[in-house]
Order: structure tokens, then C-alpha cells, then sequence
């Protein structure tokens, strides 16, 4: 290629084979060079380029992404390296599209210096990008004196030397069948007399409780268990016409090996050889699919189900080990167990701190009465338990629950009714398993860690009796703040987002400013104070029985850290902490925790005068809106002072330093510097704040956060062409909702407007659907959109956006000011609006689609069924933009 090009050099004694890349270079636009090596045990696959830094983007994607869909193997490892003249230092929508390609090939970037440096400019314009281990392919810039762009070098490590040996075996209990109906035979002969003849509820507990664990150590006892070699391809269960037919292939096969090939018998041969391979692989699917509609995390279930199939050494686990103060490493897992609950139970300690002040509001008069539950109500709620296989301490975990509750409904009523009438919580379910979960950073510093606690599932069966009783007596009488939206039914983040987002729009829209701070509280659940939530629970209405109830459940809890560990005869065990007490917080992973935190934060609307606060949980905001660019300043350093007080009288640990401001403009042309202080400390001032799962920028155009779900959406194109090698559509499809779907649904009313970057977004779901059909990218996916009952992603968000819009119609009749009249009395009148920027938000853009909806449609009183007609409506047009969908309805 003219003034640029690229080439592989091999040296003599390297094994490769050459690719085929020829047809994808298009002379003048980009030039690509690939080669196969033999590494051994794996293949690498290398694929070079260059793009002319003033050629045209769009074709260099396309002639990569093809040669990728060509080359590239889902058991080979891959590098991808060139001079693309793309300078990947700039978060552009350039950069983005490139990053997302990549990323569908599971195919990271590896060089983040600088690699060209000219006349004082420095750019990241040559890359190598790859889906091997950072650890086993370092890579480094190196200067080369020969160019202004500098060298790209990429080690890679021999894998051999860093796998980490394996379990032979586990010490536990082992839930076979056999041992499963043992256990329902012993339970079903059980009758609880030392439960029903107790005096007091621990000592009822203890009965239970010991009962229990006898049985279950007599039917599951704990032993040394041999681990099964995990097979690349789990064995399939043929049903009856499979066995038949494999036996007349085996029988074939003895009777025509010998024959020529032209023979009829072996030519009936290889039919039959085809269409077994053929109801194998439909069966296989078929169980991939129940196994992925019947999980709780399908994304989980389907990477399982990859890897489960994937040829090649799987990876295994790394041993955890942590830096002392000293400056020592420990490994061991029963010290690794203790120097984390140390750790964890210091986070929630506040004794430092003392109220400044505490006013008793939103006094309710009526009180909160715990009745009585049933068998009936208890049995549901086991039923609607999630099917989870993991336990807390007392080791029954939910799937065993369910599958034994007939036997346990009359002690378990009989415990919680005890418990609800004397006011008492069992000592004995106080008692939590805490899992430490790597977050990011040095996985040898504690605080690098989440704490993920396991809550007894029995104790998860207390709770929810009573958060039934408590949840309704709060929407009865109307406790929560308008101004929460986590945790509370009907409520989403969408919700939070509109709310959030409108005053914005509306101030901006008419030349005023706005300001927002974004609070962040440190480790909030866990530094929640018993006695303050206490007399904030009898203020709203928790007196008496409940209440003592409410503090005898948060007094008295403890916490261990579970750890597991290779023994030195290879036996994979457990290694638990000392168990220690908890002070103060919420329990972390408990059902009643999450609306016990809502009650403590309920009144802290109260304590600002102006702006708009938003909660959800304990996500926190203030917004505010003022023509004076002045008194916004003043206000907001004002209001936002004012919930540092609560914060600290409430014993909640704001981080000055981490709360981010974030100053919203049309344009970037405003330039004010914004001085605010919070504690004496300045806020950092930033162009885009993470905010419930969305990437808020300072113009509420949302690049950052469709950025984000590109590069989502690539890691699920990825996850799909993997599956695909051994799965059917069906499979496919149930994948498709899993891990891709969620991330373009996810409150895309307030992000997902029409624009260059939502538009190659949809290019990547349509890419996602081709790879669900299999179909090139040169064929239509239009009517496989339809045959497969998919929406487009304009669809989606026309669905959304007026499904939102048809529940909340009296925000959007609220905000309808024009005085014009409107040729449909059932239209909703556009807001006036100044500037076009306002069109871009909901207020206006679902208003737009309401209006261009078919009259029946707009009659429809029922938001679900309104739901229905209008998603079957969208199906059948598949439309392709939304322009399309409102020319269509006009």
C-alpha cells in the first residue's frame, strides 16, 4: 500500500500457516496480513494491519470485523495488532466503535502509553489487542529511534508455569438422590414435641434446630469426596429414539465398514450417521436451554455452559493472600479468614462520632401490629424463594428448603408465631457467613475486597412474614418519601432518572442553571445506628411488640468469614474466623435490611429547603436550579451543607472527597467555575458521574453511558458466537435476553433518544441477531426480527418510553402548557419549549410518540394490556428508526 502496508516475519524454526486475508484488503483503505501458529498445546492467532490515518473508518470496521468472522476460533487465542490511526487516548465515538468490534471478539486493548509523538502532539494510533491472560502477555512501549511512532512489544509467557494446582477431593456433604429421600423419610417421621412444648422461643429454636442437624448429618453426613475430573462436553440424556438409534448406527457401522463407499448399505449408513449427529445436537441444545430458562443468573449459566464445552485447560482459582501492616504476606486460609473479619468488622464502626442533633418526624399515630401467620402463607413463601443451592450457617439452603417443606411447615409456623407474639427474634439465626468477593485493585489488600454476607435461609423465612406486615402498613399510610425510589414496589430507576433529569432539562431549557451533587455515604448499611433507627421506627408507627421484635433482631448478631482451602493431602475444606460481634448496621444481605435503611434516610427530604433530593437506597443527589448563576452557588453550597449536618447527626459517613458535582450545561461554551465546599473540603468538579447504573454527563447527552452498553453488548456478541458452535436458536435466543437484552432495556427512555451512537448500537444487536440465525453480515436480519418476535432496539425504546409515559401520564399532563389546540382531544400537548435540546428528553420525545399512537391504542386504560398490543404492534412494523415509527403514525 501506497506510503504504508504490513507484514508478519516468522523466524525458521516457527510453526505457522498462513491466512487468507488478501480478500479483505481494499487497496487504498486498509491492509491486513494474518498467520496460524502452533504454540503446542493452543493456536495463536495473529492478524497485522495498517488504516491510512485519512480513510474512511466505516470500511476498515467492516473489513476486520469479516476477517475476524473468518479466522477467528473459539478454542485459539488471537492478537490483533496494526497502526489503525486511531487514537484511542480520546474517548471518541471513534474510538468507541473500535474498542466494541474488538470487544465482541472477546479482544481487549493491551498499550495504554503513547506510541506516536510529533511536534509536540502524542497520540495512541498503534495497538495490539488480544484475549490472552494481562498476566501471561505483558506488553510495553519501546522507543525505536527509527520513527515518531514507537515500538509495540508483547511477551508471551509460557501457561504451563502458572497454573495452580487443583482439588482432588472436598470435605462436605453430598445431596445425591438416594440420600435426599432418606432425609424426607426421617423428617417425615419427626414430631417436634420439644418444639411445641418449650417455654421460651430460643429454647423452641434449639430444639429445632438440633433436630435438624442431626437429621441432616445422618442423611448427608460430612466426608471426604472425590472430585470428578470435569469432562470438555457434559453427557447428554438420550431419550428412547436416540438409544435406538445409535444401536442400528453401531450395528451399520460393524456391517458396512468394509463396503465401498458407493455401496447403498453404507450410503444408508451415513445417513443414519447424520441424522444422530443431528438429534444429538438438538437434544444438547434443548437441555442447554432448560438449564439456562431454570437459573437465577443466566449470564452466569451461560459462560458455565461455554466454558463447560470449551476444549483447552480451564483456569483455576487463584490462592488469596494479604499484605499484613508489617509488610508480611499470609496464605494461609484459616489466617487469610481471620485478617478479613478483623477487617470487616471495623468498617461499621462509628464511635467517634456523636449525634448533633435528632428530631422526631413524620410521627405516625397508628402502629404497626404483627398478626399471625399460616401454614399456607409460609409454604408461599418457600415456594417463591429463588432456587439457590448456597446456605448460611445453619446450612439449609433454598432448594433443599422447598424440596422438604411439607415436613417442616408445622414447627417453622409454629416458631414464627411464637416469635411475633413475645417480641423475639432466635438468638440462633443472628449468626451470618461472609464470602469476601475481589472488587479491583491488589487482590492482597483487604479493603480491595466486598464483603458478601449469607444469611440463613430460615432466617430469610422470619423476615419476609414480617416484611409482608411491614411493608404494607407503610403504603397504607403513605410513610416513605415521594422522594425514594429504591426498594419501593412500582418504583424504578427509571422513575429516579425522569425525576432527576426533568427539572434539569426544563431549568436549562429556559436559560437558567443547574448544579447537581452526588453524595457519596461510605459503607451506609453497615454504619446504620441501632438506637437511631429504634426511635425513627416508633416515629413512624413500629411501637410496642413490633418494635421490641424490630431490636431484638438487630441486637446480638455475629459474623465469621468462611474461606476454602487445598489441604496438604489435596482435599478442598473450609476455614472459618472467630465469629464477631456486630454493633451497629443493617444485616447485609438480609430481606429486611434494605427497607430498614430506607426508614433511617426517610426524613432526610426534610432537612433541605430547596433543590431536589433523590434517594434510592442509599444512592443520594441534590439538584438544584437558579436564573443567578450567584445565588445558585450560594444555594446549593447552602442546601448541600445542610445534608452533610444530617448525614453527621445521623452517624452516616459522607465522603467529601468522592461526592462529585457536576455542573449541567447545553453546551460546553459555559464556563463558570464552580466553587462549592462541603466540610471544608472542595468538591471535585466532573464532566460525567456514574449514577444508578447510568453515566450521567454534564450535558445529558448520555455518549458515556451508550459507550458502555456497546461495549456490553460486544462482550455478549462474543458470548453468542461461542455458543453457537454447539447450541441452536432456541439457546441462542433464551442467551440473547440473558446478557445482551437487560443492558439495551435498562432505563433506555432516558438514554436512549436517537443518535449516531444509539444507531451503531443497533448495528451491534443487529449483529447479535445474524450470529443468533447465522447469517453474514451481508443478509437481511429484518425478518428474522419478526419470525423471532425480537424489537429492534428504536422499538425498545418506543416500548418503553410510552409504557413509562402511560403510567405516569399525570407528570407528562402536569408539564402540557401550550395553547394551542390539538386535532386529537385524546393527545397530550406538548410542552413549550425553547431550544431543541429539549425535544431530546422524555418530557417531550414520549409525548411525540404518544400522539402519532393509533387512536385505540391511545384509548387502552389498562398499562399492561396497553403494554401487550403495543409491543405485537412494534413487532410487525419492525421498525428500523424511530422517524420511521412517527412518519408511520402521522
Amino acid at each position: 500500500m501506497e506510503r504504508g502496508g504490513v507484514c508478519i516475519f516468522a523466524k525458521e524454526n516457527v510453526k505457522f500457516q498462513k491466512l487468507d486475508t488478501e480478500i479483505f484488503t481494499v487497496e487504498g483503505e486498509c491492509e491486513l496480513a494474518g498467520a496460524k501458529i502452533d504454540l503446542g498445546d493452543e493456536q495463536l492467532l495473529l492478524i497485522a494491519g495498517y488504516r491510512p490515518p485519512t480513510k474512511q473508518h466505516q470500511i476498515f470496521y467492516q473489513c476486520i470485523s469479516d476477517c475476524l468472522n473468518k479466522h477467528w476460533k473459539v478454542n485459539a487465542k488471537t492478537i490483533v495488532t496494526g497502526d489503525f490511526n486511531i487514537d484511542l487516548a480520546k474517548d471518541t465515538f471513534i474510538s468507541s466503535q473500535f474498542i466494541a468490534i474488538m470487544a465482541s471478539f472477546a479482544l481487549s486493548n493491551r498499550i495504554q502509553s503513547f506510541t506516536r509523538e510529533f511536534k509536540g502532539s502524542r497520540s495512541l494510533i498503534d495497538h495490539v489487542f488480544s484475549d490472552i491472560d494481562v498476566n501471561l502477555m505483558p506488553c510495553s512501549v519501546a522507543v525505536s529511534a527509527l520513527s515518531d511512532h514507537h515500538a509495540q512489544i508483547a511477551t508471551i509467557i509460557d501457561c504451563n508455569n502458572s497454573k495452580v494446582k487443583s482439588a482432588k477431593s472436598r470435605f462436605g456433604r453430598h445431596f445425591s438422590e438416594s440420600a435426599k429421600q432418606y432425609f424426607k423419610t426421617m423428617l417425615s417421621k419427626e414430631r417436634w414435641e420439644s418444639v411445641f412444648m418449650s417455654k421460651n422461643l430460643n429454647d423452641k429454636y434449639k430444639a429445632f434446630d438440633s433436630t435438624l442437624k442431626h437429621i441432616l448429618d445422618v442423611a448427608f453426613p460430612k466426608k471426604v469426596i472425590k472430585i470428578k475430573k470435569p469432562s470438555k462436553i457434559k453427557k447428554i440424556v438420550l431419550n428412547k429414539e436416540t438409544i435406538e438409534m445409535r444401536q442400528l448406527l453401531l450395528d451399520l457401522y460393524i456391517k458396512t465398514k468394509d463396503l465401498d463407499s458407493t455401496h447403498y448399505m453404507r450410503q444408508y449408513y451415513l445417513r443414519v450417521k447424520q441424522r444422530y449427529r443431528s438429534q444429538i445436537r438438538q437434544l444438547k441444545s434443548q437441555q442447554i436451554l432448560i438449564k439456562i430458562q431454570n437459573s437465577e443468573n443466566k449470564s452466569k449459566t451461560v459462560w458455565d455452559t461455554i466454558k463447560c464445552n470449551k476444549s483447552g485447560p480451564s483456569k483455576k482459582s487463584q490462592k488469596v493472600k494479604l499484605l499484613t501492616e508489617d509488610g508480611q504476606i499470609i496464605s494461609s486460609p484459616a489466617s487469610v479468614a481471620q485478617k478479613f473479619n478483623d477487617f470487616f468488622m471495623k468498617v461499621g464502626i462509628t464511635t467517634s462520632k456523636t449525634p448533633v442533633s435528632f428530631g422526631i418526624t413524620n410521627l405516625v399515630v397508628d402502629s404497626l401490629f404483627l398478626f399471625k401467620t399460616n401454614e399456607k402463607e409460609v409454604s408461599r413463601i418457600i415456594q417463591e424463594m429463588k432456587s439457590k443451592r448456597s446456605a448460611g450457617a445453619d446450612e439449609i439452603s433454598p432448594v433443599l428448603l422447598k424440596e422438604v417443606s411439607s415436613y417442616l411447615l408445622k414447627p417453622l409456623t409454629h416458631l414464627i408465631n411464637f416469635s411475633l407474639q413475645t417480641g423475639e427474634f432466635p438468638e440462633a439465626l443472628k449468626t451470618s457467613i461472609v464470602k469476601p468477593i475481589h472488587k479491583k485493585g491488589s487482590n492482597q489488600i483487604c479493603d480491595n475486597f466486598r464483603p458478601i454476607s449469607l444469611i440463613s435461609t430460615l432466617s430469610k423465612l422470619f423476615e419476609k412474614v414480617v416484611l409482608k406486615r411491614l411493608t404494607d402498613f407503610l403504603l397504607n399510610k403513605d410513610i416513605l418519601s415521594s422522594n425514594q425510589f429504591g426498594f419501593v414496589k412500582g418504583k424504578t430507576t427509571t422513575d429516579a432518572m425522569f425525576a432527576l433529569t426533568s427539572g434539569i432539562v426544563k431549568a436549562l431549557d429556559s436559560g437558567s442553571h443547574a448544579l447537581g451533587v452526588f453524595f457519596d455515604l461510605s459503607k451506609a448499611f453497615d454504619t446504620v445506628n441501632h438506637k437511631m433507627l429504634l426511635r425513627k421506627l416508633a416515629s413512624v408507627g413500629v411501637r410496642g411488640l413490633a418494635l421490641e421484635w424490630f431490636s431484638s433482631y438487630l441486637q446480638g448478631r455475629h459474623q465469621f468469614v468462611e474461606m476454602r482451602g487445598v489441604d496438604g493431602s489435596g482435599c478442598m475444606r473450609s476455614y472459618a474466623s472467630s465469629r464477631g460481634a456486630i454493633t451497629c448496621g443493617v444485616p447485609q444481605g438480609s430481606v429486611l435490611g434494605p427497607v430498614l435503611f430506607l426508614l433511617y434516610i426517610n426524613d432526610l427530604t426534610n432537612s433541605v429547603e430547596a433543590g431536589e433530593v433523590c434517594l434510592f437506597a442509599d444512592d443520594t443527589s441534590l439538584t438544584m436550579t437558579n436564573p443567578c448563576w450567584q445565588n445558585l452557588e450560594v444555594a446549593t453550597f447552602t442546601e448541600s451543607n445542610k445534608m452533610k449536618q444530617w448525614f453527621d447527626s445521623n452517624l452516616l459517613n459522607l465522603n467529601p472527597s468522592k461526592t462529585q458535582l457536576l455542573k449541567f450545561s447545553i453546551t460546553d461554551r459555559n464556563r463558570e467555575h464552580v466553587n462549592l465546599l462541603l466540610d471544608d473540603v472542595e468538591l471535585v468538579t466532573s464532566d460525567e458521574v456514574k449514577f444508578l447504573g447510568l453515566v450521567l454527563d454534564k450535558n445529558l447527552r448520555f455518549c458515556a453511558h451508550v459507550d458502555s452498553v456497546c461495549r456490553r453488548m460486544s462482550a455478549g456478541i462474543f458470548l453468542l458466537r461461542q455458543l453457537s458452535k454447539f447450541a441452536g436458536v432456541d439457546v441462542l435466543l433464551t442467551a440473547y435476553y440473558g446478557v445482551l437484552y437487560p443492558h439495551m432495556v435498562y432505563s433506555v427512555p432516558i438514554w436512549g433518544y436517537e443518535c449516531e451512537r444509539t444507531r451503531f448500537l443497533f448495528r451491534l444487536q443487529k449483529r447479535a441477531v445474524r450470529t443468533v440465525h447465522g447469517l453474514t453480515g451481508q443478509q437481511s436480519c429484518k425478518d428474522y426480527f419478526r419470525s423471532s418476535k425480537l424489537l429492534t432496539f428504536p422499538c425498545i425504546y418506543i416500548l418503553e418510553s410510552l409504557t413509562f409515559l402511560k403510567k405516569n401520564l399525570s407528570l407528562f399532563h402536569n408539564n402540557s402548557n401550550h395553547s394551542y389546540s390539538l386535532r386529537d382531544n385524546n393527545n397530550i400537548r406538548i410542552p413549550a419549549h425553547s431550544k431543541t435540546f429539549f425535544k431530546k428528553h422524555l418530557l417531550y420525545s414520549g409525548i411525540q410518540l404518544f400522539n402519532v399512537l393509533p387512536h385505540q391504542l391511545k384509548l387502552e386504560s389498562s398499562p399492561t394490556r396497553f403494554k401487550k398490543l403495543l409491543r405485537a404492534m412494534l413487532v410487525e412494523k419492525c421498525y428500523y428508526s424511530v422517524r420511521e415509527f412517527i412518519a408511520d403514525g402521522q
